[in-house]
């Protein structure tokens, strides 16, 4: 009992709290941000930690007024947000629970309401919270690719010194899931009461430590609850062991301001509890280096002198070269870096493992990673996306030195030339200029589209019209960033023949293959695709029925 209600997450079995609590460590001093759905700032175990501000990307507004965000998001779909933040600053004032790290601030920060938001409203958001002072950034959710605008701002808030914590999934597999799979970011895995990996915890290389993630005690928002004082609940999910980590990143930095987010990383896991999971001598990729332990690490970081040697920051340059067309910027490349002598396969090496495409500038940069020699892999552009023979992608295969203090700004820098073909980036599209609905073409229920391109402009309209009938049940899906790579942010809207909008969507769509960080029952998915789950109803027509079946255009 460390409050009111029982919490099995901090006793000395699990993350140990009390034992750092009683040596001072406690998060005073550190503000924390959490992106996620928004969170009850008015709860009475979260308002005392509030630090006044909150943020909605999509309005790209600041709210410093506690009751009217409340109002403006209370919804019964925003809950999740709410439990996440309670895991790090529930207030020690005699009521519900506490928070590991009780004396930290906090700052919510919205990308679920109740649907998920743009990569870039997301990326907004991690940079509004590293610009508003978060010295560390807690992401419990998933899907998709997180590369492009996402990775920029999480590269940004390493930086600047913010500590970025992810959970790893709860897709039950072996597989790199984002952000958390994200070069620099500290991933999170979940354990039960008993510490042993929770089935759904999703596995790999890039694990860093593990915390409890099951039948948690988590505070539940005032507008879910009669109780005017606020309610409670047992929640499941890596969302919830992601939060407890992040609340162990507020206690080293409260202890070591200065702490770089891979020194962060490192101290978390040389004191880890290594005995759990499938390999009791150290790391596995069920649970990392181990069960997280706040009170160990209370009793080792004594002298910031002595914290471990700092991450490295690296920037691969790449370029195409042909015949025909000299010297191009790498666009849309792939790079690996694989650390020598990693054993693959093998789920007890921790042999980092870091991969990346590379952006607008033909650049890949891999921020706060372990410092060490890799093997470098670079692949031409995908001519899948940009068409052309397999022989044309290019590849190079090459080494690098990452050295303990390179920086985002003096990084360690190699220059890459791959003998690729042109990229393409102004294919013919079949369907130009269906620009507007008055040049629409026509598609089918059950159809695919050929693919439509994006001329280089800052926005591109497709239309395509099919005829639909009163009650039709419409569903359709984009096939965009999520299948294709690249950084096209897609929205999808349903328009009826008069020009009226039925339904819209941007990034909420619902593929097999991406998943939430969330508790599995509790599911808000995020992907760069977009598409209506569940299907939209075309209105009844007016009777009675004298006119032919309306034609809708998307």
């Amino acid at each position: 009992m460390f409050d009111v209600l029982p919490q099995y997450a901090l006793d000395p079995r699990h993350l140990n709290a009390k034992a750092a609590w009683d040596k001072g460590l406690t998060g005073k001093g550190v503000l924390v941000a959490v992106i996620d759905d928004p969170g009850d700032v008015t709860h009475p175990d979260l308002a005392p930690n509030w630090a006044g501000k909150a943020f909605d990307p999509r309005q790209n507004k600041v709210y410093t007024d506690g009751q009217a965000w409340k109002d403006y998001f209370k919804k019964p779909e925003n809950s999740h947000g709410t439990f996440v933040a309670s895991s790090i600053v529930a207030a020690k004032n005699g009521k519900g629970i506490v928070g590991l790290a009780y004396e930290a601030k906090w700052m919510p920060v919205v990308m679920f309401n109740p649907g998920g938001y743009s990569s870039f409203e997301i990326a907004l958001g991690a940079v509004w919270a590293t610009n508003n002072g978060a010295r560390a950034i807690n992401n419990s959710w998933g899907g998709g690719l997180s590369f492009g605008p996402v990775k920029d701002a999480f590269d940004y808030a390493m930086a600047n010194g913010t500590t970025v914590v992810a959970s790893m999934g709860n897709s039950y597999h072996d597989e790199f899931q984002y952000p958390a799979a994200l070069p620099g970011l500290i991933a999170s895995g979940a354990l039960d009461a008993s510490n042993r990996k929770v089935t759904f915890s999703t596995s790999g290389r890039h694990i860093s430590t593990a915390a409890p993630g099951q039948d948690t005690m988590l505070v539940n928002p005032t507008w879910q609850d009669t109780n005017p004082e606020g309610g409670y609940a047992l929640i499941s999910g890596t969302s919830f062991s992601s939060p407890y980590t992040t609340a162990v990143a507020a206690l080293i930095l409260q202890k070591c301001p200065a702490a770089t987010p891979y020194q962060v990383r490192r101290v978390m896991e040389m004191n880890a509890d290594g005995s759990i999971g499938t390999n009791p001598n150290g790391f596995d990729r069920e649970t990392g280096w181990g069960r997280l332990d706040a009170g160990k690490i209370a009793q080792n970081l004594t002298d910031c002198a002595a914290l471990p040697a700092k991450g490295a920051n690296v920037l691969i340059d790449v370029d195409y070269i042909s015949n025909s067309n000299g010297v191009q910027t790498g666009i849309l490349g792939d790079v690996i870096l694989r650390g020598q002598g990693m054993r693959a396969g093998a789920s007890d090496d921790p042999t980092p493992l870091y991969l990346s495409p590379t952006d607008n500038n033909g650049q890949a940069r891999f921020s706060e990673i372990a410092p060490g020699t890799y093997d470098i892999y670079v692949a031409g552009p995908d001519l899948s996306t940009t068409g052309g023979k397999t022989e044309d992608r290019g590849t190079f295969i090459g080494t690098l030195t990452a050295t303990s203090g390179s920086t985002y700004y003096r990084p360690d820098e190699k220059r890459v030339i791959v003998p690729a073909g042109v990229v393409n980036l102004n294919p013919t599209d079949p369907y130009e200029p269906n620009d507007d609905m008055a040049s629409a073409k026509t598609i089918a229920y059950g159809q695919t589209t050929q693919t439509a391109y994006i001329y280089g402009k800052p926005r591109d309209f497709d239309y395509f019209k099919f005829t639909g009938a009163s009650g039709d049940q419409i569903k359709a899906e984009m096939l965009a960033a999520a299948q294709l790579g690249g950084q096209l942010d897609s929205f999808l809207s349903l328009v009826d023949s008069t020009g009226k909008v039925l339904a819209t969507n941007d990034d909420r769509g619902t593929p097999a293959s991406t998943a939430t960080r969330k508790s599995p029952s509790r599911c808000r998915p995020l992907a760069p695709t977009t598409s209506w789950p569940p299907a939209t109803k075309l209105p009844a027509a007016p009777p009675p029925p004298t006119t032919a079946p309306s034609t809708s255009t998307s």
